[in-house]
C-alpha cells in the first residue's frame, strides 16, 4: 500500500479489478455504480479553535492536506469504512455501536452484570478449554474477564446499536425511537459479524425472543441466552480469510425513566435501537490442553509460553479482531479478542 501526494490538488486514481479487466477485454465494461470511503482521513485533526480566524479553511486545513491511499484492486481492503447515502432528509443522528460491559460508558456505568464479559487491558480474552478457564480465573481473580470457547451459557460479548448522544432531542423515549431510528430505516435488526476463519468455526448469538428492556417502574429485564450456533453466509468478505455471520438482533427497549438511571443498563447514551450477544467457537486444533502439543498456529499468528500475568502460569495466545456491522445503519465496531491456551508453568 502507498499514498498519493495529493496536497493542494484533486486526484482521481482508479484501477480495474479482475472482473473489470475481464469485462474491459470483452468490451462490456461500463461504470454503473460507485462507492466512496474515507479510511485514511483522521477527522480528529479538525481545529475548532481556528474557526474564528480570517481564513474559513483554517479549521479543516490539516484534514484536507492529508494524503490519500493509492488505488489497488484487493476487493477486501479497498474500502473498509464506506460512506453511506440516505434518501431521507430527516436523518439528524446516526446510530453507533457500543459494547456493553461494566464501565464502558463512564465509571460504573453500565453496572456489572452476570454474563456480560469485560475486557482485560483492552482485549476480550477467549479461553481455549476448561483447564485454561481455571488458570485465568486464578490469575485474574474473576471469571468476568474472559469468554469460554463454544460455551452457550457463560459470558458473552454484548453489542448495542443506537444514537450515542446525550442531547435532549435524542433521549431514549419511545417517540424518539420511532422518529429517529424506525422511521429513518436505521434499525439494525441484523448485524453481520466477521471472524478469522483460520481461528474460528462458528459465531454463537442470542436466541430469537431475547429481552433487553426496562419496565414502566424502571426495572431492567434482560435475557440474552442461551447462545446458539450459526453457520457462515456468503456475504462479501471485508478482510481476507474472514467468514461472515448474519445474526438477528433483539430490540433494545431500555428507556429513559425518571426513577432509574437508564445508563446503569445501557452503553448507549440516547435513543436505543437493537442489541446482540455473541460468543465464539474456536477451531478444534487450537483447544488442546497443556498435556498436548501446541498447535502451530499459535507460533504462526501469536506467541507461545508467555507469562501474561503476575504469576508463573504460561500461555499460548493469538490476538485477533472481530468486526460487527449494522445491516441498516452501516454502523460498525472492532472488537479485540485474545485467544489464550494454558501452556504450563
Amino acid at each position: 500500500m502507498s499514498f498519493l501526494d495529493n496536497c493542494g490538488s484533486i486526484v482521481l486514481d482508479a484501477i480495474l479489478t479482475d472482473v473489470g479487466r475481464k469485462r474491459m477485454a470483452q468490451g462490456t465494461f461500463k461504470v454503473s455504480k460507485f462507492a466512496l470511503g474515507d479510511d485514511e482521513v483522521d477527522y480528529s485533526l479538525y481545529d475548532a479553535t481556528a474557526s474564528s480566524n480570517a481564513d474559513p479553511h483554517d479549521a479543516d486545513r490539516a484534514i484536507l492536506s492529508q494524503s490519500c491511499f493509492e488505488a489497488f484492486s484487493n476487493d477486501s481492503a479497498v474500502i473498509n469504512y464506506g460512506l453511506t447515502n440516505f434518501v431521507s432528509n430527516h436523518v439528524f443522528y446516526m446510530p453507533e455501536m457500543k459494547l456493553n460491559y461494566s464501565g464502558s460508558q463512564t465509571t460504573g456505568q453500565p453496572e456489572e452484570r452476570e454474563g456480560f464479559v469485560r475486557p482485560y487491558e483492552g482485549a476480550f480474552y477467549l479461553s481455549a478449554n476448561d483447564e485454561t478457564s481455571l488458570k485465568l480465573k486464578e490469575d485474574l481473580s474473576s471469571d468476568n474477564y474472559f469468554l469460554k470457547n463454544g460455551n452457550s451459557l457463560s459470558n458473552r460479548i454484548v453489542i448495542e446499536s443506537g444514537i450515542n448522544s446525550d442531547e435532549a432531542e435524542a433521549s431514549a423515549t419511545e417517540s424518539n425511537r420511532k422518529d429517529l431510528i424506525l422511521d429513518n430505516g436505521l434499525l439494525d435488526s441484523y448485524m453481520t459479524v466477521y471472524v478469522d476463519s483460520r481461528l474460528f468455526i462458528s459465531v454463537m448469538s442470542h436466541p430469537r425472543g431475547s429481552k433487553f428492556e426496562t419496565r414502566a417502574n424502571g426495572a431492567f429485564l434482560y435475557n440474552l441466552g442461551p447462545l446458539q450456533g450459526n453457520t457462515p453466509v456468503t456475504l462479501p468478505r471485508i478482510i481476507d480469510s474472514h467468514d461472515s455471520y448474519l445474526i438477528s438482533a433483539a430490540d433494545n427497549k431500555v428507556m429513559h425513566n425518571t426513577t432509574t438511571n437508564d445508563l446503569h443498563f445501557s452503553a448507549i447514551k440516547g435513543t436505543r435501537g437493537t442489541v446482540a450477544a455473541i460468543g465464539l467457537t474456536m477451531e478444534n486444533r487450537l483447544c488442546g490442553t497443556s498435556t498436548t502439543n501446541s498447535d502451530p498456529k499459535y507460533a504462526e499468528f501469536g506467541k507461545t509460553s508467555e507469562v501474561l500475568f503476575s504469576g508463573a502460569n504460561k500461555y499460548d495466545y493469538i490476538d485477533t479482531t472481530v468486526y460487527a456491522i449494522g445491516a441498516s445503519s452501516n454502523a460498525q465496531i472492532s472488537i479485540p479478542v485474545r485467544i489464550v491456551r494454558y501452556a504450563g508453568t
